[in-house]
């Protein structure tokens, strides 16, 4: 819980987000008695990436801004972006659905029809599940998720191999399988 020092402050940071800890979203809420987190359905949010192999002629905001919306919706660049005192990669903020998978690259095209694939790297991002179309947990640790096991014998059918005589004898003796000229070295 945080206190602001009064509504006004508190109205404009809520109001002012996205918010980022070391490259990492946090959610604010104003909060209300009974608050609950579980009521909170994320199913889109903001996340650093940085932008690698882009044309010159495209390093600007707006640029930027039209390399960005092939991922999500473009919300702001970083400050050395802006600033340009780094131009081998360009780091922008963009909101994405939980429902969307991230690309590893764009493919841009110029004014005079030249094409450039710009290389997508994630920052950081928190898990989704593509089947609740929500972020906060996977889809590994989904609890909608039924799977269903399926037996050994309900996938491959016992299939008969005809053997010989020496080798049927030995398996009914030992529990295992042993093949006449075959040491299994190089199977």
């Amino acid at each position: 819980m945080i206190n602001f020092p009064s509504q006004r402050v508190r109205d404009w940071v809520l109001e002012s987000g996205p918010w980022h800890i070391q490259q990492r979203v946090i959610v604010l809420r104003k909060w209300v008695p009974r608050l609950k987190f579980d009521v909170l359905r994320l199913d889109a949010t903001p996340i650093w990436v940085k932008l690698w192999h882009i044309p010159l002629e495209l390093y600007s905001q707006q640029g930027l801004g039209y390399i960005a919306s092939a991922i999500g919706k473009p919300l702001y660049s970083a400050r050395a972006t802006v600033l340009k005192k780094q131009l081998d990669y360009a780091k922008v903020c963009v909101e994405i659905d939980a429902k969307d998978d991230l690309p590893g690259s764009v493919m841009v095209e110029l004014d005079d029809g030249y094409t450039e694939d710009v290389a997508v790297e994630l920052v950081w991002s928190s898990p989704s599940c593509k089947h609740c179309t929500i972020f906060g947990h996977s889809d590994y640790k989904c609890s909608k998720i039924v799977v269903h096991v399926v037996s050994a014998v309900e996938v491959a059918p016992a299939v008969e191999v005809p053997m010989h005589k020496e080798v049927v004898e030995f398996c009914s003796d030992s529990g295992d399988v042993v093949v006449p000229g075959f040491d299994g070295v190089n199977a």
